[in-house]
C-alpha cells in the first residue's frame, strides 16, 4: 500500500512547480505518528523543548535516542542565522538524502543549490519554520531530470542561543516511494 496516496488529509495545501514537477504538500504535524523515524525525531524533540521550556537547543543532537537509534542518518541540519534564507547554510546533509539527491550539500547554502528544482520551495520552508518557531510536516514530490522520489519531510525549529530565538532547524526525511508511476493513457 502506497501510503503517499492513501493518507490525504483533509487539510492538504499543495504548492506545485510545473516547470520543474515538484509537489509540496503541507501535513498536519499529528499525522508524523503514522512515519515511525520522523515519530521518534518528534519526540525527541518534544523531550528536549519540555524540558528546556522553550525552543530546543542542540541537546537534541547529542541525546541518547539519536546516537541509540538510525535517526542521525535521516538528519539534515540547518543554519538559518542568516536574515536572507538564500543564504541559510546545510551544516549536516544526512545519508539518506545524500543518496536520494544523489550529491552532498554540506556546507552549501540554499542559493548555492537554488538551482535545482525545489531550491526556491527549501527558502520559503526553512524560512516559515524559523518565523512560526513551529514544526512543519510536508509531503514532497520531485519528478525531474530522470529523477522522482515521493518523501516526507519534518523541519524542527532549533536554538544554539537560547529558547526563544530559533537559529537552526533539524529536517528528517522519510523516503515513501522512489518508483515513477507508469505514464497516463488518456
Amino acid at each position: 500500500m502506497n501510503l503517499a496516496r492513501s493518507v490525504v488529509p483533509a487539510e492538504l495545501t499543495v504548492s506545485t512547480d510545473l516547470k520543474d514537477r515538484v509537489t509540496r504538500a503541507l501535513w498536519p504535524i499529528d499525522k508524523v505518528i503514522h512515519y515511525r523515524p520522523l515519530f521518534d525525531l518528534f519526540q525527541v524533540w518534544s523531550a528536549c523543548r519540555a524540558g528546556r521550556g522553550g525552543i530546543p537547543g542542540l541537546e537534541v543532537l547529542q541525546s541518547a535516542e539519536m546516537r541509540e537509534t538510525t535517526l542521525a542518518e535521516r538528519v539534515n541540519v540547518i543554519d538559518l542565522s542568516h536574515p536572507n534564507p538564500f543564504h541559510f547554510r546545510i551544516l549536516n546533509h544526512s545519508e539518506i538524502s545524500t543518496r536520494q539527491r544523489r550529491s552532498n550539500f554540506r556546507d552549501r547554502t540554499f542559493g548555492e543549490i537554488a538551482s535545482r528544482p525545489h531550491g526556491d520551495g527549501l527558502q520559503i520552508d526553512y524560512n516559515t519554520v524559523k518565523m512560526t518557531q513551529a514544526p512543519r510536516l510536508q509531503m514532497i514530490v520531485n519528478d525531474f531530470d530522470d529523477e522522482y522520489c515521493e518523501y516526507l519531510r519534518l523541519i524542527l525549529p532549533i536554538s544554539s542561543n537560547g529558547p526563544t530565538q530559533v537559529d537552526r532547524a533539524l529536517a528528517g526525511i522519510v523516503i515513501v516511494n522512489d518508483v515513477a508511476p507508469p505514464p497516463r493513457f488518456e
